[in-house]
Protein backbone atom coordinates (compact mmCIF):
# COMPACT_ATOMS: atom_id res chain seq x y z
CA UNK A 1 0.00 0.00 0.00
CA UNK A 2 1.54 3.32 -1.18
CA UNK A 3 0.58 6.01 1.81
CA UNK A 4 3.33 9.14 0.65
CA UNK A 5 4.48 10.43 -2.47
CA UNK A 6 7.38 13.20 -3.11
CA UNK A 7 7.08 14.94 -6.74
CA UNK A 8 8.97 17.78 -7.88
CA UNK A 9 9.86 20.46 -10.24
CA UNK A 10 12.79 22.92 -11.10
CA UNK A 11 11.93 26.45 -11.37
CA UNK A 12 14.76 28.30 -13.10
CA UNK A 13 16.80 26.52 -11.12
CA UNK A 14 15.42 26.37 -8.13
CA UNK A 15 13.99 23.12 -6.99
CA UNK A 16 10.33 22.92 -5.11
CA UNK A 17 10.29 19.10 -3.44
CA UNK A 18 6.37 18.23 -2.62
CA UNK A 19 6.16 15.41 -0.26
CA UNK A 20 2.65 13.89 0.39
CA UNK A 21 0.69 11.45 2.90
CA UNK A 22 2.77 9.66 4.29
CA UNK A 23 6.45 10.05 4.37
CA UNK A 24 8.54 6.65 5.54
CA UNK A 25 11.33 4.70 5.15
CA UNK A 26 9.95 2.90 1.50
CA UNK A 27 10.18 6.43 -0.10
CA UNK A 28 13.51 7.02 1.10
CA UNK A 29 15.78 5.44 -0.89
CA UNK A 30 14.54 7.91 -4.38
CA UNK A 31 14.50 10.35 -2.18
CA UNK A 32 18.19 9.76 -1.35
CA UNK A 33 19.25 9.58 -4.77
CA UNK A 34 17.06 12.75 -6.15
CA UNK A 35 18.90 14.49 -3.34
CA UNK A 36 22.62 13.56 -4.38
CA UNK A 37 21.42 14.16 -8.00
CA UNK A 38 19.79 17.46 -7.27
CA UNK A 39 23.38 18.61 -5.79
CA UNK A 40 24.58 17.56 -8.31
CA UNK A 41 23.01 20.16 -10.73
CA UNK A 42 24.87 23.11 -11.89
CA UNK A 43 21.86 24.99 -12.42
CA UNK A 44 21.09 24.37 -8.80
CA UNK A 45 20.12 28.04 -7.13
CA UNK A 46 17.88 26.87 -4.57
CA UNK A 47 15.30 24.58 -2.89
CA UNK A 48 12.14 25.03 -1.35
CA UNK A 49 10.73 21.55 0.26
CA UNK A 50 6.79 21.73 0.20
CA UNK A 51 5.57 19.80 3.38
CA UNK A 52 2.02 21.18 3.13
CA UNK A 53 -0.20 17.92 1.84
CA UNK A 54 2.32 15.61 4.68
CA UNK A 55 0.60 13.77 7.42
CA UNK A 56 3.55 12.39 8.54
CA UNK A 57 7.20 12.08 7.78
CA UNK A 58 9.50 9.63 9.47
CA UNK A 59 13.14 10.70 11.06
CA UNK A 60 14.63 8.54 8.34
CA UNK A 61 13.25 11.32 5.30
CA UNK A 62 14.55 14.22 8.22
CA UNK A 63 17.52 13.00 8.18
CA UNK A 64 18.28 13.07 4.32
CA UNK A 65 16.70 16.58 4.23
CA UNK A 66 19.60 17.40 6.98
CA UNK A 67 21.32 15.97 4.14
CA UNK A 68 20.14 17.97 1.49
CA UNK A 69 20.54 21.12 3.59
CA UNK A 70 24.03 20.53 4.27
CA UNK A 71 25.07 19.87 1.01
CA UNK A 72 23.28 23.02 -0.45
CA UNK A 73 25.38 25.35 2.30
CA UNK A 74 27.91 23.07 1.13
CA UNK A 75 27.61 24.59 -2.57
CA UNK A 76 27.09 28.40 -1.08
CA UNK A 77 23.72 28.68 -1.28
CA UNK A 78 21.02 30.01 0.71
CA UNK A 79 19.17 28.04 3.26
CA UNK A 80 16.66 26.02 1.93
CA UNK A 81 13.02 26.68 2.35
CA UNK A 82 10.64 24.54 4.34
CA UNK A 83 6.65 25.17 3.99
CA UNK A 84 4.57 23.16 6.39
CA UNK A 85 1.08 24.39 8.30
CA UNK A 86 1.00 20.86 9.98
CA UNK A 87 1.33 21.79 13.38
CA UNK A 88 1.92 18.03 14.65
CA UNK A 89 5.03 18.28 11.22
CA UNK A 90 6.14 22.00 12.43
CA UNK A 91 6.32 20.22 16.31
CA UNK A 92 8.79 17.99 14.92
CA UNK A 93 10.65 20.40 12.59
CA UNK A 94 11.20 22.25 15.37
CA UNK A 95 12.08 19.92 18.22
CA UNK A 96 14.78 18.67 15.18
CA UNK A 97 16.34 21.72 15.09
CA UNK A 98 15.92 22.78 11.60
CA UNK A 99 15.53 26.16 12.06
CA UNK A 100 18.92 26.15 12.12
CA UNK A 101 19.45 25.10 8.66
CA UNK A 102 16.12 25.90 7.01
CA UNK A 103 14.13 28.66 6.25
CA UNK A 104 10.66 27.65 7.78
CA UNK A 105 7.63 29.02 6.14
CA UNK A 106 3.78 28.16 6.54
CA UNK A 107 2.46 29.44 3.06
CA UNK A 108 4.56 28.94 -0.56
CA UNK A 109 6.37 31.84 -1.75
CA UNK A 110 4.57 33.63 -4.13
CA UNK A 111 7.54 33.26 -6.61
CA UNK A 112 7.11 29.38 -6.72
CA UNK A 113 3.37 28.79 -6.41
CA UNK A 114 3.19 27.80 -10.39
CA UNK A 115 5.35 24.76 -8.76
CA UNK A 116 2.44 22.66 -8.60
CA UNK A 117 1.55 22.85 -12.02
CA UNK A 118 4.76 21.52 -13.10
CA UNK A 119 5.24 18.62 -10.74
CA UNK A 120 6.97 15.31 -11.71
CA UNK A 121 7.00 11.51 -9.79
CA UNK A 122 10.70 11.05 -8.11
CA UNK A 123 12.33 8.43 -10.15
CA UNK A 124 12.43 5.08 -8.86
CA UNK A 125 15.60 4.29 -8.04
CA UNK A 126 18.04 2.47 -10.41
CA UNK A 127 20.01 0.84 -7.74
CA UNK A 128 18.08 -2.26 -6.64
CA UNK A 129 21.08 -3.45 -4.91
CA UNK A 130 20.66 -0.66 -2.50
CA UNK A 131 20.98 -1.50 1.18
CA UNK A 132 18.26 0.15 2.83
CA UNK A 133 19.49 -0.66 6.50
CA UNK A 134 23.26 1.29 5.54
CA UNK A 135 20.75 4.53 4.17
CA UNK A 136 18.37 4.12 6.88
CA UNK A 137 21.64 4.35 9.50
CA UNK A 138 23.28 7.29 7.51
CA UNK A 139 19.88 9.03 7.66
CA UNK A 140 19.49 8.77 11.60
CA UNK A 141 23.70 9.95 11.83
CA UNK A 142 23.32 12.67 10.11
CA UNK A 143 20.09 14.12 12.12
CA UNK A 144 22.03 12.94 15.76
CA UNK A 145 25.00 15.26 14.56
CA UNK A 146 22.67 18.12 13.46
CA UNK A 147 22.59 19.61 17.25
CA UNK A 148 22.85 18.33 20.73
CA UNK A 149 19.48 17.90 21.79
CA UNK A 150 19.28 15.48 18.42
CA UNK A 151 22.31 13.59 20.08
CA UNK A 152 20.79 12.56 22.99
CA UNK A 153 17.86 11.22 20.94
CA UNK A 154 18.88 10.07 18.40
CA UNK A 155 22.04 8.21 19.65
CA UNK A 156 20.61 5.23 21.29
CA UNK A 157 18.57 4.06 17.98
CA UNK A 158 21.95 4.85 15.68
CA UNK A 159 23.39 2.32 18.68
CA UNK A 160 20.21 0.15 18.03
CA UNK A 161 20.22 0.12 14.34
CA UNK A 162 24.36 -0.65 14.46
CA UNK A 163 23.37 -3.95 16.62
CA UNK A 164 20.78 -4.69 14.31
CA UNK A 165 23.13 -4.87 11.48
CA UNK A 166 26.04 -6.57 13.01
CA UNK A 167 23.61 -9.11 13.78
CA UNK A 168 22.67 -9.45 10.63
CA UNK A 169 25.68 -9.47 9.37
CA UNK A 170 27.20 -12.32 11.05
CA UNK A 171 28.14 -15.80 9.57
CA UNK A 172 25.43 -18.30 10.10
Amino acid sequence: MRTGSISYASLDGVYVVKFNGQIRVPLCTNLNDFGDDLLSDPALVGVAIDLTDVRSIDSTALGLLVKIAIGVGDLGLEKPLIISTDSNVNRTLEMTGFHQIFHILEEMPSSLADANEMLNDLPHSENPSVDLCEQVLEAHRILMNLNEKNKEIFTPVVQALENERSRFRKPQ
